[in-house]
């Protein structure tokens, strides 16, 4: 077994050379090394499972120390946790909307659902009011659904996604993180 990790951020080694500009933290999203009211964009895919249910709370102070005024917050969310993660986030950040990110192959949702899902909610958060007036789609692949990509990790989101929504939400420059990379 080994020994629990301290609580503080530490570099994470990355397999390729990262663009310049660009830092990877590995740290729990509390004790993230990233300046109050700094970030443009809080973009990630917390746990989706009931049991990880205290990860959403950790997310919602993270984000709301972290954004900047006008700042967004763009989560994945499974369908079953989303009565709690709109509650937890409401209590810390204004709620935008929820967008539907399509998936080409059906997906199962266990517990107590039992339904084939061809979708995910992305919640979309803000601080304070959208400065920017920053439109996006809130269906993301529907002209084509995208497929899995899970190259970099099992539980991967596609990469168009990520792109498409920091785009939108942001400008050239602006701080970007995902307190739940990897």
């Amino acid at each position: 077994m080994s020994p629990p990790r301290a609580n503080v951020a530490e570099p994470f080694p990355a397999p390729d050379a990262l663009p310049d500009g660009v830092e990877v933290q590995h740290a729990r999203a509390r004790d993230f090394v990233v300046p109050d009211g700094t970030a443009a964009l809080v973009l990630t895919d917390p746990p989706w499972h009931l049991s990880a249910a205290d990860v959403w709370e950790e997310l919602a102070e993270t984000a709301a120390r972290v954004l900047r005024p006008g700042g967004h917050l763009a989560t994945y969310c499974g369908q079953l946790m989303l009565p709690h993660a709109l509650k937890v986030l409401g209590a810390r950040l204004d709620y935008r909307w929820t967008a539907a990110a399509l998936r080409s192959g059906a997906q199962p949702v266990w517990g107590r659902a039992w339904v084939i899902c061809k979708w995910r909610p992305i919640l979309v958060f803000q601080c304070g009011a959208d400065v920017r007036r920053r439109q996006f789609f809130d269906v993301l692949g529907a002209s084509v659904a995208l497929p899995s990509e899970k190259g970099g990790h099992p539980w991967q989101q596609p990469e168009a996604e990520a792109s498409y929504l920091i785009e939108r939400l942001t400008d050239p420059g602006d701080l970007v993180i995902d307190p739940f990379c990897g």
